[in-house]
């Protein structure tokens, strides 16, 4: 479904697959998880291209995925193995991030996505976890660790509007989509991993009023 950022509907279609557990955009197409291993490429109308596929055998779980434009490579959050997989097209595993190694561990990768103008990457943990954001460098490296219970309660999914900088945070209980402003580590002189909990740290989270916005 392709809603408004006040929750519109603007079209829908019926995916190829059991379920959709993830989705990303690849250049005109998009692609579709069934969280099984299972993918599908369709367009933007929901049309597909060419039937069901796999990328890795570990891959058994994937929650959230991103494709790199420039590379054409897969990021998959897999939560039944606590990884963040960067994936190449012909199925070649490339890169792994373990969650449960991290100084914050990340145990339910749900969502992710990538901030053009940093680089980094941003994957939501959900509330079998500890229902936050992450914040990683290209090279896997965690920068900082956000909660997220200022927006909702069990975030599941994340996208970025890049030219404005606002990050869009999608809440499994009540059905909620949040939006925020997003600073990446290193825009600002806030140290990343500060220890006080009253400190958002290197990246930024502000919220945005989600009421009364005027439509256009």
């Amino acid at each position: 479904m392709l809603i408004s950022p006040w929750g519109d509907e603007i079209m829908s279609f019926e995916a190829n697959l059991s379920r959709v557990d993830a989705i990303a955009i690849d250049g005109d197409d998009l692609v579709l998880s069934d969280g099984n291993g299972l993918y599908q490429r369709v367009d933007r109308g929901g049309q597909p291209h060419g039937e069901p596929f796999r990328l890795a055998s570990i891959l058994m779980d994937t929650d959230g995925l991103y494709v790199d434009h420039d590379t054409g490579d897969y990021w998959v959050a897999d939560d039944s193995i606590a990884q963040l997989v960067r994936v190449s097209s012909d199925g070649t595993v490339m890169q792994r991030v373990d969650g449960a190694s991290q100084a914050s561990p990340l145990m339910e990768p749900q969502g992710i996505t990538r901030d053009p103008r940093s680089g980094h990457f941003l994957v939501v943990d959900d509330a079998d976890a500890s229902d936050s954001l992450f914040e990683f460098n290209a090279q896997g490296q965690l920068l900082d660790v956000i909660p997220l219970a200022m927006g909702g309660y069990d975030a599941e999914g994340i996208t970025i509007q890049p030219d404005t900088n606002t990050v869009f945070i999608a809440y499994d209980d009540g059905d909620m989509i949040t939006a925020f402003t997003y600073e990446p580590t290193g825009d600002d002189d806030i140290p990343p991993m500060a220890a006080s909990a009253d400190d958002p740290g290197g990246c930024v989270l502000s919220g945005l009023p989600a009421l009364g916005l005027p439509r256009g």
